[in-house]
């Protein structure tokens, strides 16, 4: 089978023709948008290019008008394909966090739920357990129904901020708006502790 081929002069032939279709399509709408503006603000302006026919020059007018609208329709149509989805964040997630709580310094985990660590006001309200080397509260707060409560575990640290172990609590049963300080107790000593994971349970 023989291979075809393009001579340079065939291949400069086809670039030619490309650009000079591309400069006439540039010429054309730079032209209707011109007229167009000319024709409205003067409808008159055009008796020059028509003779003296003011039918004409309305019809013109017409037709300019159509010609620009469409060429700007394509152009912002262009902008729309290539601008893609808004971002997520414009809509806030159902049950996210809510302003209020952000001013209350909770933090948001996902699924609806809010958790922070405890006042010295709400501290002073939970209990730890007997056995407890070291005790962490935390205040949890639900946006959605969490109906097999809610998980919290904590990564507890040593003074260095090494993680040496984990202390997890269920709450009970917790629903959109439920607000609670659940003490989390560890048989471990630990100066230290993060939020590790904190999740509804369906």
């Amino acid at each position: 089978m023989t291979e075809s081929t393009v001579t340079p002069f065939e291949d400069w032939l086809h670039r030619s023709v490309v650009e000079r279709d591309e400069a006439l399509e540039a010429i054309n709408n730079n032209f209707a948008k011109a007229l167009a503006g000319r024709a409205v603000a003067n409808p008159a302006s055009l008796r020059p290019f028509l003779g003296g026919n003011m039918r004409s020059a309305l019809l013109v007018v017409l037709c300019a008008a159509l010609l620009s609208g469409c060429t700007s329709a394509s152009q912002t149509s262009n902008v729309a394909s290539t601008s893609g989805a808004p971002d997520s964040t414009d809509a806030p997630e159902p049950g996210g966090i809510t302003a209020s709580q952000k001013a209350d310094k909770f933090v948001y985990f996902g699924e609806g739920v809010v958790a922070r660590w405890t006042t010295p006001a709400e501290e002073a309200s939970s209990e730890c357990a007997s056995y407890a080397a070291s005790c962490y509260s935390v205040a949890v707060q639900t946006n959605l129904s969490c109906p097999g409560g809610v998980y919290i575990e904590l990564a507890l640290l040593n003074s260095t901020e090494s993680i040496i172990g984990k202390a997890n609590e269920i709450t009970p049963a917790m629903y959109p708006e439920d607000k609670g300080v659940f003490p989390i107790s560890t048989a471990t000593k630990a100066p230290k502790a993060k939020f590790a994971k904190v999740e509804c349970l369906g």
